[in-house]
């Protein structure tokens, strides 16, 4: 029985990863790095420190690195509150939830600041009973710190828990850490849905799948 879902943010909650890539490839296409130019349409956001340290080690300052770092979420920032938005049907699962008494946890690799304006900002904030960033934790998700995290805050065991990812990486983390897993299909990391599949317990192109089929609350 499922106690407590935990929810990824970009790419799960709302169409934000090809902003990412949009927004990074405008800061770096002029400075031709390619090392650069390629992780921006691998990595963004979850590894965006890696980029910046790409474009160290080919010569460029930390104070630049830095300065065009800060530009980019701040950008980033400026869309999350314009122009994405929440995924098909995520209010409705959101609803059905806390109707349901079941926990929820939302845990992202963004910034803290950047996801309590985003829930803010689409009226989510309510249905949230635990935010957390990996900053905060101070591990990223090649790790279950977050996660367990999570579980821990509601005293419930990681197979209690239910957790939607649309990152491969981040889904083998919790299966590893025995965690309940929904693979969410995003167009940022479609190319990684087969090795998804593989991986989740289960998986969705849309919200549509589950909202009318509450079997993700019983398995």
């Amino acid at each position: 029985m499922i106690k407590t879902v935990i929810f990824d943010m970009d790419g799960v909650l709302i169409d934000s990863m090809n902003v990412w890539l949009e927004e990074g490839y405008k800061l770096l296409k002029d400075l031709s790095n390619i090392n650069a130019l390629e992780s921006v349409h691998k990595d963004v956001p979850i590894r965006a420190r890696t980029i910046i340290n790409d474009l160290i080690e080919a010569g460029y300052s930390e104070e630049f690195c830095y300065n065009l770092h800060q530009t980019w979420r701040k950008n980033m920032k400026q869309r999350y509150l314009t122009d994405i938005k929440l995924k098909p049907r995520v209010i409705e699962l959101l609803k059905l939830l806390k109707d349901k008494k079941i926990n929820i946890a939302l845990a992202s690799a963004t910034k803290k600041e950047l996801i309590n304006a985003v829930i803010k900002h689409h009226g989510i904030e309510k249905y949230f009973d635990y935010v957390i960033s990996v900053g905060e934790v101070g591990k990223d998700k090649f790790h279950p710190d977050i996660y367990l995290s999570c579980a821990s805050y509601f005293n419930t065991k990681p197979e209690e828990c239910l957790v939607f990812e649309d990152a491969y990486h981040a889904l083998m983390t919790v299966k590893k850490a025995n965690f309940k897993t929904i693979g969410v299909y995003d167009e940022h990391s479609k190319s990684l849905f087969d090795k998804i599949k593989e991986v989740a317990d289960y998986t969705i192109h849309s919200y549509d799948e589950i909202l009318d089929n509450l079997f993700f609350i019983e398995y």
